[in-house]
């Protein structure tokens, strides 16, 4: 059984998830897996496919959301510029320069796969990290992987068009590194020796690291 879900807020994309402690032993690390898979999984299909509604939809005055774009990473940056609404439709623009007018449906999209693909990295005890367990070698997996991933997020920070993405960055490592171990404790399995190792779940786990990596590249590896 899971507790209840602690909803970890951010000032600029609403949310980074939830928070969810296993409230008793887990019957293996390939059910681990499968959980934190199955999350990633679900927060990505949806994002896309508001992404995908965002996009093929008018923008209309109620529906209009401004969004600053350098908060995002720099791919969901060139899907907003599909997703512009018409001039003249979005009122109130905001004086400070940088926002896009898309719709809120977009809005929700391009957020919820920024939240995806960070909680999706393997650092700390993210879903990322049990998805992680998918890969054999203990170095991979607390190593290898986690630089990695520091890499990307450092490339992020200096990234020209996702110059104010570095606040949201910090707060999301504060919370993975400082707030969520008080939150999430190490699960207990009761079997230790059925890993996620096969070859599905391996393909699953490759699967989602290159969306949460592909979703983070800045903008000198997407060019």
């Amino acid at each position: 059984p899971l507790g209840p879900p602690v909803l970890l807020p951010s000032p600029a994309l609403g949310s980074f998830g939830t928070a969810t402690r296993a409230l008793g032993v887990l019957p293996s690390e390939a059910v681990a897996f499968d959980m934190a898979a199955a999350a990633s999984m679900t927060a990505f299909a949806v994002s896309f496919v508001l992404i995908a509604v965002g996009i093929g939809s008018p923008v209309t005055q109620s529906s209009c959301a401004w969004v600053n774009l350098a908060q995002l990473p720099y791919l969901l940056q060139l899907a907003a510029d599909s997703a512009q609404a018409a001039p003249g439709v979005c009122l109130d623009a905001p004086a400070v320069a940088g926002y896009l007018p898309v719709s809120t449906t977009f809005a929700a999209g391009a957020f919820g796969t920024t939240i995806a693909a960070l909680n999706s990295l393997p650092l700390g005890k993210l879903d990322g990290a049990a998805i992680a367990a998918a890969h054999r070698g203990t170095k991979l997996q607390d190593t290898v992987l986690p630089w990695i991933a520091f890499i990307y997020l450092s490339l992020s920070v200096f990234d020209a068009p996702s110059s104010a993405i570095f606040p949201v960055l910090l707060e999301f490592l504060l919370f993975t590194y400082f707030l969520r171990p008080f939150l999430v404790t190490d699960p207990l399995f009761r079997d230790n020796a059925t890993k996620p190792w096969n070859t599905s779940r391996r393909a699953l786990a490759f699967v989602l690291f290159f969306f949460a990596f592909g979703t983070l590249a800045p903008s000198i590896m997407v060019t």
